[in-house]
């Protein structure tokens, strides 16, 4: 009860003529002139904050929501439900039982005495809880992830790929945003007085643009070829690299495969040709690999860590990040680190 007073207190508080700005004495009256003088407005925050858009809630999707709201209303349309394919929540699919029972009784473990609770979910959380402090999920965990997930994550990768995983080099991240704006951070880095830069596929789904500009980093856009598939072509990437460098420092190489929105599947030579180039040009790679079990049957996804293992040696040392997400097929982070890389690990994981 206390907690709602208090969340009444604040809304009045924000919302009528009279009231005050809670521990600055000031009345709504005198907001207009607090935001014009000084203290926080659009003009003395971070400017990359202000440029930063993202596209998936655009005009498109806002008129979306505008038609469920009146359609809630009653409103009489043409159709009776609006399905928000743009924004990765197609046909408001319902998660796998297993999924859902698993993570039911891991929050509620009495749950797990319900007799309509199958075995193999009850060995699954026995397993899981008894890897948390206090058999509770709700205690804290390493700051890279529970580590009986990540060695499930690294064998799911040694089997996918059939090359060494190492468990320690997997960070679990709350989504693949989180994983994004951990990787822009990392790269915002001067050097010579240059802003980092990062080489980002065109058609490109815009979460990336966004982080890269909340952050700072430069965005140095390649185009796909469209008459071979959506392929990458390396003379596109070279010449980007080169018009890059006048304004900043290319740091990174996205490349989404499967692609969003093209979907495609980079064939094996196309990505040996990406590797070699990021490896002549001292570039990391960042593969987004979140849609490899969104293909169809007749078609094969091999992994840039797969590709780049079978490779000789510089190439199979190339620095990789490649991300992957439960929320779209089965989240994480791998890397394959170089021994730089691995000096930066502990400041990585926390």
């Amino acid at each position: 009860i206390s907690l709602m007073v208090v969340w009444i207190v604040v809304c009045v508080a924000f919302l009528t003529d009279s009231a005050f700005v809670l521990g600055s004495g000031l009345t709504g009256e005198e907001m207009p002139s607090l935001l014009n003088k000084g203290r926080l407005h659009i003009g003395n925050i971070n400017q990359n904050i202000v440029n930063t858009e993202f596209a998936v809630e655009g005009l498109v999707h806002q008129r979306a929501l505008e038609l469920k709201c009146k359609l809630k209303q009653g409103l009489k349309k043409p159709f009776e439900n609006l399905i928000e394919a743009d924004t990765g929540d197609t046909a408001d699919q319902r998660l796998i039982t297993f999924v859902r029972q698993v993570t039911a009784a891991a929050c509620l473990p009495e749950l797990l005495d319900d007799t309509t609770f199958p075995d193999d979910v009850k060995s699954r959380v026995h397993s899981l809880l008894q890897h948390f402090q206090g058999n509770s999920i709700g205690s804290l965990t390493d700051t890279a992830g529970l580590k009986i997930v990540r060695r499930h994550i690294a064998e799911f990768i040694h089997q996918r790929d059939n090359n060494p995983s190492q468990w320690e080099d997997i960070i679990i991240v709350p989504g693949i945003s989180a994983a994004v704006k951990i990787l822009s951070n990392l790269m915002n880095f001067s050097s010579n007085g240059l802003p980092a830069g990062v080489l980002l596929p065109v058609p490109q789904f815009p979460l990336l643009t966004r982080a890269l500009t909340e952050f700072g980093v430069r965005k140095l856009d390649y185009f796909l070829d469209e008459e071979t598939g959506w392929s990458v072509v390396v003379d596109e990437l070279e010449q980007v690299l080169l018009d890059g460098k006048s304004h900043c420092q290319p740091r990174a190489i996205v490349v989404i495969n499967p692609g969003n929105p093209t979907g495609q599947i980079l064939s094996k030579k196309n990505m040996e040709d990406i590797i070699k180039f990021a490896e002549r040009e001292k570039l990391i790679i960042i593969a987004f690999e979140v849609y490899q079990d969104n293909i169809y049957e007749d078609n094969a996804f091999q992994s840039f860590k797969k590709v780049l293992y079978e490779m000789e040696a510089p190439y199979k040392n190339t620095e990789l990040v490649s991300l992957m997400s439960c929320f779209r097929d089965s989240t994480g982070l791998y890397y394959q680190p170089s021994p730089a890389w691995r000096a930066i690990l502990p400041s990585l994981r926390q």
